[in-house]
């Protein structure tokens, strides 16, 4: 399983995703055997919010990976089934874990083409009706996919990266910052801080570029914080105390 330090992004992040999944439904309805009305809205949902939160980029090579925990609503199964459907019965030699496995902040991801194999295994073996919810699924995922081709994958990717280095510029403006917010050691070059997100863009896409959900940190301090999967509030708090940093940035996080 792939555990170096990767930048991944929350697909909710991508320009204008809100008005692409509804777009993406409204073509999904001419592609499966029912019409959605006759399907249960609260199970739409449920598949919809999973795709929408659990879905993450590499932006390095591409790909689309979907978070483990909870997908079992996307595959209409239950935790365990879908547990064993991916640590125990895929093939190795064509889904080798180590290529389609990622962690990030410390939670296994499957990649799109392994969960598009798991997909197929699970039609095969259902209901009819069944089916059809796992055809709204499949068609979501495979939507996904038309964002590469439309060019969002690269707008975000590169987008992204240079509004954390905006974020860390305006920060230090606005607030006059001099030294990393853990320590208090004085920092000589912008380089060698980072503007470090309070609850992470996975966590909170919606704080993604909010100038106050972040500190200024050492570039060291925040690849550790990667390293060990912290990724909201809670966790840095955690951290800080355990590391004996200061923790007055804690009580002006709004």
């Amino acid at each position: 399983m792939k555990n170096e330090l990767v930048q991944y992004l929350s697909v909710n992040s991508l320009p204008d995703f809100n008005q692409f999944m509804t777009e993406a439904e409204k073509s999904i309805e001419g592609k499966i055997s029912l019409s959605l009305a006759d399907l249960h809205a609260g199970t739409l949902t449920s598949i919809k919010t999973q795709i929408r939160e659990s879905a993450i980029i590499d932006k390095n090579y591409e790909r689309i990976y979907y978070r483990v925990n909870g997908i079992h609503r996307i595959l209409r199964t239950n935790h365990e089934t879908a547990q064993l459907l991916i640590y125990k019965d895929m093939d190795e030699d064509k889904f080798p874990q180590d290529r389609h496995i990622v962690s990030f902040h410390g939670t296994d991801y499957i990649s799109d083409e392994m969960l598009k194999a798991i997909f197929d295994f699970c039609y095969n073996n259902s209901t009819e009706k069944k089916k059809v919810y796992l055809q709204y699924s499949c068609e979501f995922c495979e939507t996904l996919k038309q964002l590469k081709a439309q060019g969002n994958l690269e707008r975000v990717t590169v987008t992204l990266p240079d509004r954390r280095t905006k974020l860390k510029n305006d920060r230090l403006k606005r607030d006059k910052i001099k030294h990393c917010q853990f320590t208090n050691r004085p920092f000589v070059s912008k380089r060698e801080i980072e503007f470090s997100h309070i609850d992470s863009m996975e966590y909170n896409p919606d704080r993604a570029y909010d100038i106050d959900n972040g500190v200024i940190i050492l570039k060291k301090i925040h690849k550790k914080l990667l390293k060990q999967g912290v990724m909201n509030f809670e966790g840095m708090y955690n951290f800080c105390k355990q590391h004996g940093y200061d923790l007055q940035w804690a009580k002006n996080f709004k």
